[in-house]
Parts: C-alpha cells; structure tokens; sequence
C-alpha cells in the first residue's frame, strides 16, 4: 500500500470515545465554513496547482466546479505568482473536505490550510490521478466518513429543534390548562 493511501486511512484520535475518521476540529471547520451550502452533494473537481516563488515551490489542493478559472484567479491573488495546474480529477466537496482532513499535518501552514510543501504523498495523489483520471478510492472512503458525520450533524440539529418545539408546545398547553 502506498505512503499516500496509508495516510488517508489512518485515523485521527478523536476528543471523544474511541477513534474517528473526522476530528472535532473538522467539524468545526465545516460548520463555519460550509454551513449554507449544501456541500454533501455538491461535486466539481479536485484540483492540484503548483505555486513557486523565487525560494519555494508550494501546492495547492482545493475544490472547484471551475478549476482552470480557479487556477488563473489564484495566480493574481496568491503570494505564489507561477501557478500552474498539475492533475484535476472529478470529486465531491466532501472528498476534499477528508483530503485535507488526512493531511492536515503536512499543511503549509495553519493559515494556507489548502496549501503544501511537496511531499510523497502529494506525489502518489497526483500520479494516481494522471493515470486513472480519478482520486484514489481510499479518499472516496474518506469523503464518505466525512459526508456520513455531516448528514447524522445535521439530523442531529433538526431532532433538538424538533425536541424543544415539541417541549415549548406541551409547556404551553400546561400553563394553559392550569390557569382555566
């Protein structure tokens, strides 16, 4: 198995019971960030863009339904004027989403969070893409794991308001029919 795939299966510890594929801190992430899209159904393109400077060479990963377009726009606002596609391969939010998630350990830094030295890891990624057109199966898992978490998030939420609706209207009928 490859240092790419190994990476994306291995589990993060989770401040809760037991081990999870999605951390606190993803969740936190995702709420913040994606709370009025619907991103658990919401597909584009992975895409992997090399960025150099006179001293360093970066990459990017990131989600896009318009990557070519993204790639350009990026070039204009980024410290990393040389930005050039590597490898694009269709996915859903979500798989990037656990991308990130597996490899937030090797982040540029914690305010580039899409943003990565080069490393083996990106290598395999880029390679598998090249070659199939697709993101590894590992990572569709990973994006599965991510999507199943904010799914149960978000019925999860509906329950709790369903629950003191319920609460708040029998409190009411109390107090009405005490007070006859």
């Amino acid at each position: 198995m490859s240092a790419t795939m190994q990476t994306l299966l291995k589990p993060s510890n989770s401040p809760k019971k037991g081990r999870t594929f999605v951390s606190a801190s993803l969740q936190d992430f995702v709420q913040e960030h994606f709370a009025k899209l619907a991103y658990v159904n919401k597909t584009g393109w992975l895409y992997v863009a090399k960025g150099t400077d006179r001293d360093s060479v970066v990459v990017k990963v990131g989600f896009s339904t318009k990557p070519h377009e993204r790639v350009r726009l990026l070039s204009n606002a980024s410290p990393f004027r040389n930005i050039e596609m590597l490898a694009i391969a269709p996915c859903r939010m979500v798989d990037e989403i656990g991308f990130h998630e597996c490899m937030k350990a090797k982040r540029l830094n914690d305010v580039h969070r899409e943003w990565y030295l080069p490393s083996i890891h990106i290598d395999n990624l880029i390679a598998h893409i090249l070659e199939t057109g697709s993101l590894p199966r590992e990572l569709t898992l990973m994006g599965d794991s991510v999507a199943t978490t904010l799914v149960a998030q978000r019925v999860a939420r509906n329950a709790k308001a369903q629950l003191g609706n319920f609460l708040r209207k029998r409190m009411e009928r109390k107090s009405t029919t005490q007070g006859v």
